[in-house]
């Protein structure tokens, strides 16, 4: 018998803006890991989340940086990844939308080639 633990940090928002950190034992028995924002399901949530709202720049001078934007109702997602790679989340001016931006070097390793803690 399997058992799903979410952690959210806003309960109010419905569930197809939350970053999957479902810490369930998989079909085969094996299960994932008890750290919601290590295990495989956090990762696999951000891949989706940089594929539809985000993107990677590289500038002419090679300095790189990840940005995703979304709408101030899904800001508890951009603040789930705040602390895990670091990175700023600032309001657009003139705009419902925030920005995340990520453009330190350890930050993008970090995020190209997560360590386990």
């Amino acid at each position: 018998m399997s058992t799903d633990t979410k952690t959210n940090i806003d309960s109010d928002m419905p569930e197809d803006t939350k970053i999957n950190t479902n810490t369930s034992s998989s079909n085969n028995g094996s299960p994932k890991s008890t750290d919601g924002e290590n295990s495989r399901g956090f990762y696999e949530g951000l891949a989706g989340l940089i594929d539809g709202a985000g993107c990677f720049q590289l500038s002419k001078k090679g300095y790189a940086s990840l940005e995703i934007v979304m709408e101030l109702r899904d800001k508890h997602c951009l603040y789930q990844i705040k602390p895990k790679f670091g990175g700023s989340v600032k309001l657009r001016a003139g705009d419902n939308h925030l920005r995340y931006r990520l453009h330190h070097k350890a930050g993008l390793l970090n995020l190209a080639s997560p360590q386990a803690d």
